[in-house]
This record gives structure tokens, sequence and C-alpha cells, in this order.
């Protein structure tokens, strides 16, 4: 609990001997901490009459925010882009490695990848490829309640799949029967389609205009199935069909639903969303996804999103390529669900750029990597850093891979001086991280190791980064020649303001969650703590 008595009989923990990251200053305070957040010790005092009840010398060392990764696409030897039959292992894995690195907090991201790979799918011979993400239960919750047959097949099949859902009130109405007197799905006029097939879209991930919505403008009855009209097919043929698909949809190993959001603590940092990075992105600027996973947005832009993916509910932020036909639809449906749109991998224009964050995006995916150079003429996405069009109060913000091989040091001398209050350090760190030279995985490409530098196997192609984000603070302060401050808040503040999380994270402001890393002079990790308890520390600073 937090208030109340019980709030006031917590004990309370004070770091002592330390400088604290405030309000963009180092400030030679000491840091309160009760019940997993950040207190103010004169209320604490004059209100409570409260001491502290341990104290903790800090030793002079640094106490910042803890860093927030943003983009991680797994390390020591896990791909968050590899469907397993235990997803979660492996992100609880990383999430306990990057402990050392001062991570708190981060967003496991996924490469572009087939559509099996993000959500299970149904592969049976009804659909075929085109229809394959409609999953075995589409139909039960839509049967007519008159017609009984199905349902108790239905249940039996369908059991533990994925929960009812039913179409908008307006849509539940009987219509005349089928012709083969198979069962009735409600209606929808021409008004509701949108409604009830994203209803539809977002329990199974896809294919419901193409595979489950009846329109009854259409015809009586017709199934709209990879594009083509069809009747209804009898009850048991139905039946006998789906269940032909249902080895294939036990079968697969589903990533998306397997990475839950989840609060940080001992076992490792927290999770705060998924990162889908692709495959809604340039051919051209593929860079290491693979161009045979790539997709466009067809006719209902918004619906191939989510036949790609499933559902969103654990997804924080999406990359795209803005200069994709439709793609501001999209961006619009993704932020009014308070989802982070990026542009990155794009040979998009200054203005296409500028439209998409006047529809909502609030991110750009690894500054200059994977995009059209900056030209005097036209800047390109790179422009956005000091365009004059973006809408009032709308604050960009873009991703920087400071590893010393992505971005060469002149180049982060240009973006921090261009806007150094949007510039989020992030790893992009591959599979390989921790494990050196050799041959590893990023999604579906082999990636190759050599020294510091990851490349698509038997290409000059880069492969994401082997630094780890500590590594990324200490050569961006040196590159940059920026203060220690901005270089701690690139990893903390600004992430947490991307994600819209500043008040919680990011910050050691009172009400702040207690996670924070312990550094010395030279930025290097001492300690790490999540809600004020120690997850990590030092080998040396044990004794």
């Amino acid at each position: 609990m937090r208030g109340g008595q019980d709030e006031v009989r917590a004990p309370v923990l004070q770091f002592t001997n330390c400088r604290i990251l405030r309000g963009r200053a180092l400030l030679r305070e000491d840091l309160w901490v009760r019940e997993g957040r950040i207190v103010d010790p004169e209320k604490l005092f004059f209100e409570e009459r409260r001491v502290a009840d341990e104290q903790r010398d800090c030793g002079g060392c640094i106490l910042a925010p803890g860093f927030i990764d943003v983009q991680i696409n797994g390390g020591f030897g896990v791909d968050f882009s590899q469907a397993t039959e235990d997803v979660g292992s492996g992100v609880a894995l990383v999430a306990r490695r990057i402990l050392s690195h001062g991570v708190t907090s981060f967003c496991p991201t996924l490469v572009t990848s087939p559509p099996e790979v993000y959500h299970k799918v149904l592969a049976g011979p009804m659909w075929g490829r085109c229809c394959s993400s409609v999953t075995c239960r589409l139909w039960s919750p839509y049967f007519s309640s008159h017609q009984a047959w199905p349902r108790p097949a239905a249940r039996r099949l369908c059991a533990g799949r994925v929960p009812h859902v039913r179409l908008p009130a307006s849509a539940q109405r009987r219509s005349s029967a089928s012709p083969d007197g198979s069962a009735l799905l409600p209606s929808c006029a021409s008004h509701e389609v949108s409604a009830a097939s994203e209803s539809l879209y977002a329990v199974w991930g896809g294919g419901a205009l193409q595979a489950g919505v009846f329109v009854q403008q259409l015809s009586p009855w017709t199934l709209l199935s990879c594009g083509a009209p069809r009747p209804l097919p009898s009850p048991r043929s139905f039946l006998r069909e789906v269940w032909a698909g249902t080895p294939a949809c036990l079968s697969a190993s589903e990533v998306l639903p397997q990475i839950p959001v989840k609060s940080g603590g001992p076992h490792g940092a927290g999770v705060l969303g998924v990162h889908l990075e692709g495959p809604f992105i340039s051919r051209e600027k593929r860079g290491a996804h693979p161009e045979a996973h790539l997709r466009s947005f067809e006719a209902n832009a918004f619906h191939d999103v989510l036949a790609t993916y499933g559902p969103l509910d654990n997804v924080r932020i999406v990359t795209l390529a803005p200069e994709l036909g439709r793609s501001r639809e999209v961006i619009r449906a993704l932020a009014a669900r308070g989802i982070c749109v990026s542009l990155g991998h794009s040979v998009a224009d200054l203005q296409a750029a500028e439209e998409a964050v006047q529809c909502g995006a609030t991110f750009i995916t690894h500054l200059f990597n994977a995009m059209l150079p900056f030209h005097h003429r036209d800047p390109g996405i790179v422009g956005l850093l000091t365009s004059d069009r973006l809408p009032p109060g709308r604050h960009i913000f873009y991703g920087m891979i400071a590893d010393g091989t992505h971005t060469n040091p002149a180049a982060l001398r240009i973006a921090h001086r261009a806007h150094p209050h949007g510039l989020v350090l992030v790893t992009d760190a591959v599979p390989a991280l921790g494990l050196g030279n050799g041959r590893h995985t990023l999604g579906q490409q082999e990636v190759e190791v050599d020294g510091l530098t990851a490349y698509v196997a038997g290409t000059k192609t880069l492969s994401g980064s082997i630094a780890p984000m500590d590594v990324c603070v200490r050569h961006f302060l040196q590159a940059t020649g920026c203060s220690v401050e901005l270089a701690l808040e690139a990893a903390s503040l600004h992430p947490a303001q991307l994600l819209g999380l500043e008040k919680r994270k990011g910050t050691l402001d009172f009400g702040a969650d207690a996670d924070f890393v312990v550094l010395d002079d030279s930025l290097h990790v001492r300690a790490t703590y999540i809600s004020g308890e120690l997850v990590w520390q030092a080998e040396e600073a044990r004794q």
C-alpha cells in the first residue's frame, strides 16, 4: 500500500554522501526512499516527525535515474525476434543481465518477422496464406443464439484459445437465414463494418474482413475468403476445415503475448512494452531487416497492422516508414491508442516526415542510420530536428546509437547541438551482446560479429550494436563534450519523456519511482536500484 498508516510505518531509507541528478543539475543532497518511491525529507520531518530507519553512505558517487533502453533486440544469446516455446524466460534473462549496465526499464524490440512470429496464426486449408492470421475461435462468439448446433462444438474446439468478444451493440441484429440453413452472424450496415471488423482484428490479429465478417450488402450471406466472396460453408464442413487447421495453430509459438508489461525488481529490469521495428518499412533502407517479410499498407491500412501484429495491448513503440501509402491513417490510429510512432528505415523527404509528425509521430529510429542522408535542399527525416513546421507544443525525440560504430562523433555533435533535449540514447543491441566474436542471429537473419561490429553475415551491412547502455553513455559524453548531466538524461529522462512516463521514470523528483543507478566519476556502474531495492552491485562495491 502507498498511503495512510501503512505508509507511515514503512521504513525510510536515506542515501548520503552523494550527488543527485535532479533538475538538470548534480546536487549534493541526500536521497530519501520509502515504499519504493522518492520522498520529500522536509515533509517526513515536519509533518510526520520521521527520521531515516537506515542510512547508506554512497562514497561521493553520482545517483542518476535508472537508464531506459527503448530499442534492444536481445542480448546474451537471447533473440527477442525468435519464436520459442518460452520467450518469457529469454526476456527475463536479458532483464537480469542489463541491470549491471544501469538499465532499470526497457522495451524489447522485434525486427521485421513473419506474422506467425508476432502472434499465433491458423494456417488451415480454408484460408490459405493470405488469411492465415485468423485463429480457431473466429466463429465461436458470433453464431446466432437460436442456432445451437455449432456452439458446444465450437467451445470444445476452441477452449482456452482467446477471450470472447461481441460485435458493437448496433450490429447485434438478426438477419434472414442463410440459404443452406447454417449459422447466422450479426449483420452489419455499411457504417458499422469498420467498428465490427476492428473488434475482430483486436482479438484475432487480422483477417476479419477477409475471412470472417459477413457483410449483408454484398450478398444475403457471403464469406470473404482471401478477397473472393464464397458461400458460407455448411456447419459440419466448416468445423472440419477449422479443425484441419488447428494443429498449426496449436503448435505455433508466438512472441508478442509472451512479453507482457512488467514492473522491475530483483528479478530484472522492468518491461515498458514492446518496440515493433518493421515490417512496414522501406525496401531501399531495410538495413538488416529481411526483404522477404517487408510489408506495405493496403486499403484497410490499420487492419493490416493488426493482421500482422495481432493485439497491440503490450506494444509501446512502432517504427514505420512515413512515405508508405496510407501511413498517415496508421499513424493517427496508433497515436490515438497511446502507442509511440517512430519514423525510420525510410526514404522519406522532409515534407513526408513533417506530415507524419503532424499526424502524431514523435520519435525517429536511430537517427542517420537507415534513412536518406542529410542534403541541403531536402534534409529528409534529419531535418525534423530543426523543422519549423511541427505542431505547436509537439516535441520530436530521436534515437542515437552512440557505440562508436553506427554514428561518427561529428554527426553525434551535430545532432546534439541542433536538438539536445530530444536526444535519446539507445543500444539497438543484438543477441550477440555479451558473447564476443562469431555467428549469431537477429530474427530471420544470421549475424557475424567481428570485434566491436555486427554485420549481416556475408555482407558489410551493419546489424545492430553490441555495446551496452553504460558504454553508450560514456562514449556519447566523450564524443560530444556535453555535460555529465545531459549525457545521463539522454539515457533516462529523455526516453521517459518520449513514453510519457517522466512523472515516474527517468527522474529523481519527489514521488517518482526509486529506480536509480550509482555511478563513479567516470560513469561506471557501481550499483543499480529498482523501487529503492538493491538489485545489482559491482564486486568491488561489496567490499
